[in-house]
């Protein structure tokens, strides 16, 4: 390959030095913003080679070294630039670019890297010493937003499902089980401050919540501000927050964004869980006099045998009623009804998580440790749609689903809590966290 490479480098009769400089310099001074390349130009200035080649010349490099030309580019324009100010280079006349010499700007470009010249040490010892190795940063879009996007084809999936490596070592995987992030006092006030935004203003008087936040750190007041400001920049950065419309005799200076509000209402799926709930407590009644879990029949299934219409299978085209059945239900053995079903009784019984480890405030308690019954169910149900639709997840996975909803102090509260209550399970000790049977019995629940 490398040899058909270099046989195409000798036909184009041009240096492929030469070529990439002649790229770069192009790009950078006639491309504009997008650096679009000038392909009449090239091709005067590189007879031999041809237009053809040039193409695939470009296509190729640009495949082959993005980095190495982004580098360059970069090198060049600053290298120009100090140039010109020095009377070295003249500026070209863009009403005539034709008459510029750019032969000689090429020539010139190649004389003037912009390198700084490295030497490299023979030993690795030495090496490791002197220099320090990163991984490239790479930009791209998160596979997972591409894989679970509704318009995504079954192809593309499979795309995005194979784009990055499936595995950790295992000390990746023991290291990752024993870190705990450790929260400073930005992440605190962060807490507060969104919590401060789900806080009725009619309850506490502006004196109460002056108070409150006084009790943030044991700093001078002009640390807690500069925190506070911090952290209201970034919660503002992250549209969580934004500033809100005050009364003329008071009124908090910031509110939830409207962006933040509709996110947790779409995710939430408040109504399926309801309605999951509705169809339980309907159960329960139907089945009174037994203590039996359920089993479905289908009834007047509809007669299918080549397809509904002869000859047409395309069924993304059936209307959704030749899809309508009827459906028995009847009782098992195993039917649990609610007042049996311990989990209800334990997550009654512990209440949702109030606070972190370092006194931080979930969003679903106020300013003052009021408990939002609605927002906390929310999040709940949230979370574990979110656990049922994906699978395994970890503690940043939960917080990037249904970003930007959950920090990531509260989704390890969940999980602790939901640990405890039932909700979530693990096969074993350092199995992965699954959902339990009833999380959609639990997840919409008040709670008192």
């Amino acid at each position: 390959m490398d040899e058909k490479r270099a046989i195409a480098d000798q036909q184009t009769g041009a240096d492929s030095n030469e070529l990439v400089a002649a790229f770069v310099v192009i790009r950078s001074l006639l491309g504009g913003v997008d650096k679009v390349i000038d392909w009449g130009l090239l091709a005067r200035l590189f007879p031999t080679v041809g237009l053809p080649s040039l193409r695939r010349f470009w296509a190729r490099i640009r495949k082959e070294k993005a980095s190495f030309l982004s580098k360059a580019t970069q090198d060049f324009q600053e290298s120009l630039i100090a140039a010109i100010q020095a009377d070295e280079i003249a500026i070209p006349d863009y009403e005539r670019p034709l008459d510029y010499d750019w032969e000689g700007l090429i020539r010139w470009a190649m004389r003037h890297p912009n390198q700084e010249q490295l030497h490299l040490p023979r030993l690795r010892e030495k090496f490791h010493q002197e220099f320090k190795l990163d991984d490239d940063a790479n930009n791209s879009e998160d596979w997972k937003e591409k894989f679970f996007h509704p318009q995504s084809s079954v192809y593309s999936r499979f795309e995005a499902a194979t784009l990055q490596p499936g595995s950790l070592t295992i000390a990746e995987v023991t290291q990752q089980s024993k870190v705990q992030p450790t929260l400073g006092t930005v992440d605190i006030a962060r807490s507060w401050i969104r919590s401060l935004c789900c806080t009725s203003e009619t309850e506490y008087t502006p004196q109460d919540v002056k108070e409150r936040f006084s009790m943030l750190s044991q700093d001078t007041s002009q640390r807690n501000n500069l925190v506070l400001k911090t952290a209201i920049e970034q919660l503002t950065r992250e549209r969580v927050i934004c500033k809100s419309k005050r009364a003329p005799f008071g009124g908090r200076p910031y509110k939830l964004h409207e962006g933040y509000t509709s996110v947790l209402a779409k995710v939430a799926h408040r109504q399926k869980y309801l309605d999951a709930v509705a169809f339980k407590n309907d159960l329960d009644k139907a089945f009174q006099t037994t203590n039996e879990r359920i089993r479905i029949t289908a009834a007047t299934v509809p007669n299918i045998p080549f397809g509904f219409e002869p000859g047409n299978y395309e069924s993304r085209k059936y209307p959704k009623s030749y899809y309508h059945m009827d459906l028995d239900i009847q009782s098992t053995q195993s039917y649990l009804f609610n007042e049996d079903i311990d989990i209800l009784q334990v997550a009654q019984r512990v209440g949702p998580p109030r606070e972190g480890r370092t006194r931080e405030i979930p969003q679903w308690v106020d300013f003052f440790g009021k408990l939002d019954e609605q927002r906390w169910a929310d999040i709940l149900g949230a979370v574990c749609f979110a656990f049922n639709t994906r699978g395994v997840m970890s503690v940043k996975g939960m917080c990037d689903a249904i970003a930007p909803i959950l920090d990531v102090f509260e989704a390890q509260l969940i999980v602790s809590w939901g640990l405890e209550t039932g909700v979530f399970a693990r096969a074993t000790h350092r199995s992965n966290i699954t959902l339990g049977e009833w999380w959609w019995l639990v997840a919409q629940r008040l709670w008192n």
